[in-house]
């Protein structure tokens, strides 16, 4: 959508106090055709017949033409009005078109979360959004980094085992596990095997992941 612009001096202007009403009225009529089609001002006398109900269109005109009131005659074939206060067409057009472009990488990136899809989801919406990728990652915010888990500690992400907490109080819940029930919950706290050195983990020196125990 366009808007039409008139100052707040539009009725105050010295050439349009010397037309009538119905001649200021036609300039307002002809300057909003002009900004709904994107004419820049430029308005032919078919065209402004169809923009007024006025009845002599014709004397209207060559009244604004002849008191120089914001209209000039554009080589005999059209009338051209002041544009100066308003939006060229080549500014209208690039919104629409970037709004557009913005409407249509919505439905895509929306489309394709929903498919399963998420290269083009934005990191701060979606936690499964591609690392690295600069369509999703790049916001008016800056880009945001994330960083790939760390196979050494929990993943929240992952069920705890009924009967044990994450933390420090998964010790206790598996010291009297057998050494296979153990090895597995371990597993699924996301820790490998590792040799037992001091406090090193949350798992107690002897639980089965360790290698060795003191």
């Amino acid at each position: 959508m366009t808007w039409t612009k008139l100052p707040d001096t539009f009725a105050e202007r010295e050439d349009l106090l010397d037309v009538s009403r119905s001649a200021r009225l036609l300039l307002v009529e002809a300057m909003i055709w002009c900004n709904r089609h994107l004419l820049d001002g430029r308005i032919t006398d078919a065209a402004l017949r169809r923009c007024t109900d006025a009845v002599d269109v014709e004397a209207l005109r060559d009244e604004l033409v002849d008191a120089r009131a914001m209209w000039r005659s554009d080589d005999g074939r059209a009338w051209q009005v002041d544009w100066s206060d308003q939006e060229r067409s080549e500014v209208v057009t690039a919104r629409r078109d970037t709004r557009a472009e913005t409407q249509r990488r919505y439905r895509e990136r929306t489309e394709k979360h929903r498919a399963g899809d998420h290269g083009m989801c934005d990191p701060r919406f979606c936690d499964r959004a591609v690392t690295g990728n600069a369509t999703g990652n790049e916001t008016d915010h800056g880009t945001v980094t994330r960083h790939p888990p760390d196979p050494t500690r929990p993943d929240p992400s992952r069920p705890v085992p009924e009967g044990q907490g994450q933390g420090q109080g998964d010790g206790p819940a598996l010291a009297g596990a057998s050494p296979a029930d153990a090895a597995e919950a371990g597993a699924r706290l996301g820790l490998p095997p590792h040799e037992f050195v001091g406090d090193c983990c949350a798992l107690p020196d002897i639980h089965s992941i360790h290698r060795s125990a003191s």
